[in-house]
């Protein structure tokens, strides 16, 4: 019963708003994020983990890139400490270019309109 009354919440919800209405929300949910900043450091997290329809998983990297332009241990740091365990955040949001494509073929077919 609670997951019917959810459905009809979600269906009534969406029932009153516009094409462009809908269409910003769909843009917004299939675009691809920005990677989040560490909440130790500030940093921007990298991709450390993803794959076909499961969630990214982020983390703030132990490395960065040497004089020399070879990857090395940032200062403090060693591979997989505690730094980098805290910092991990998984994100179920996925972007999918094919559903972008769609919307952006829907809007050109309003225009001809």
């Amino acid at each position: 019963m609670k997951r019917e009354l959810q459905d009809k919440e979600y269906n009534d919800q969406y029932d009153q708003i516009t094409d462009e209405e809908l269409i910003e929300i769909l843009t917004e949910r299939y675009s691809l994020a920005e990677n989040p900043n560490c909440r130790i450091c500030g940093e921007k997290l990298s991709v450390e983990a993803c794959g076909s329809g499961s969630y990214i998983v982020y983390a703030c990297s132990p490395y960065e890139e040497g004089a020399d332009g070879k990857l090395k241990f940032k200062e403090g740091r060693k591979f997989v400490d505690d730094h980098y365990s805290r910092s991990r955040v998984e994100s179920y949001k996925s972007s999918d270019r094919s559903v972008l494509e769609l919307i952006e073929r829907f809007k050109n077919n309003e225009k001809r309109k």
